[in-house]
């Protein structure tokens, strides 16, 4: 089943119109509609009672919206912790110096950097001037 068609039948069942759905998905409501046809035909389901009153799951379409809360927090959680991550990968900066630099300009910009950017890690290494790049 493709991720996408489940989490836009997801959005049709939380909200139990396609065109309420669109909005929040930003699609137009005959994309939405057709996904979910889609992943009706490939599943062999009807998932969603079309009704004059509005919509209704069917059993598959109940069965299915459990599974689609679950892996819409389960995504969720992934693109929090991918996040923190990348966070943390931009919030270290990583100087070499020579042995003259760190003695009169690396220490003020390290202060400058914490000021700024609190959480930042700062890593200092002396090296003579012909080895850094």
């Amino acid at each position: 089943m493709d991720p996408k068609r489940v989490l836009t039948f997801r959005a049709v069942a939380n909200h139990r119109s396609f065109t309420r759905a669109a909005e929040e998905l930003a699609l137009s409501q005959p994309s939405v509609s057709h996904q979910v046809a889609a992943l009706e035909q490939e599943i062999g389901a009807r998932l969603i009672d079309r009704r004059p009153g509005g919509l209704q799951l069917t059993a598959a379409g109940a069965l299915l919206l459990e599974h689609a809360d679950a892996i819409a927090v389960r995504f969720d959680l992934a693109a929090l912790q991918l996040a923190e991550i990348a966070d943390d990968e931009r919030s270290l900066l990583r100087i070499g110096a020579f042995p003259t630099a760190l003695a009169g300009l690396v220490p003020s910009a390290v202060a400058e950097v914490r000021a700024a950017h609190p959480d930042a890690r700062v890593t200092v290494e002396e090296s003579a001037a012909d080895e850094l790049p």
